[in-house]
């Protein structure tokens, strides 16, 4: 049975009788790639079997491991490395999926392990990705602003930004490129012109600094 996440990719089974329960992996790059590991709970995982799935499938390899257990628009993830690895609950599908397909992008293992161990203590966070110091309260970022007239079209216009290239990215947040030096570019807001930040464009295997 084909489980739903990573669709985009293709998963390889895995015969792992715990609990009835079907378990399918994705391999990442390089020589022992990361593995994410892919199960269908049905209910909120419990820290023991995040930890024991993921124990078993690593069986003393250098391999990372990250194991992904789906419940309702949830998931449960632990990983990737150590021998008591970190476990994370109550994340939001989407995010752990992107965070998952940008990890097996990964050009090796060193480089995706170091992407998810910066990545996954952030998806915990209230506010993903977001540190909150002298902006507005974290209860209003998460109530108010949502109620704002124009927070559906600014949801739609950044569900349509995410697929693209980083440029078209930050063009997509009302930003003009411009280019400085030869690895640099200056922003500037669309909407007064104002020069607002400096922003370098990396290689993809250095993607994961910048996250």
């Amino acid at each position: 049975m084909t489980i739903p996440f990573l669709e985009t990719r293709t998963g390889r089974p895995w015969s792992y009788d715990r609990d009835g329960e079907s378990f399918e992996f994705y391999q990442g790059n390089g020589s022992s790639a990361l593995e994410v590991v892919v199960t269908d709970c049905g209910e909120r995982p419990t820290k023991e079997f995040l930890q024991n799935t993921y124990s078993d499938r690593r069986g003393g390899r250098v391999n990372p491991i990250l194991v992904v257990a789906l419940y309702d628009d949830r998931v449960g993830l632990c990983g990737p490395s150590g021998e008591e690895p970190p476990v994370y609950r109550d994340v939001d599908r989407g995010q752990a999926e992107r965070v998952c397909d940008v990890a097996l992008d990964n050009p090796d293992r060193h480089t995706a392990q170091r992407f998810l161990s910066e990545i996954l203590p952030q998806l915990d966070e209230e506010l993903t990705g977001l540190r909150n110091q002298g902006l507005l309260s974290t209860h209003e970022l998460k109530v108010g602003v949502p109620e704002r007239d124009d927070w559906a079209d600014a949801t739609e216009r950044a569900q349509q930004a995410i697929d693209d290239d980083p440029r078209e990215l930050i063009k997509g947040l009302n930003y003009e490129i411009d280019q400085l030096t030869d690895q640099s570019y200056v922003l500037k807001d669309t909407s007064d012109g104002h020069e607002r930040a400096v922003a370098m464009f990396l290689q993809e295997d250095k993607l994961s600094t910048l996250w």
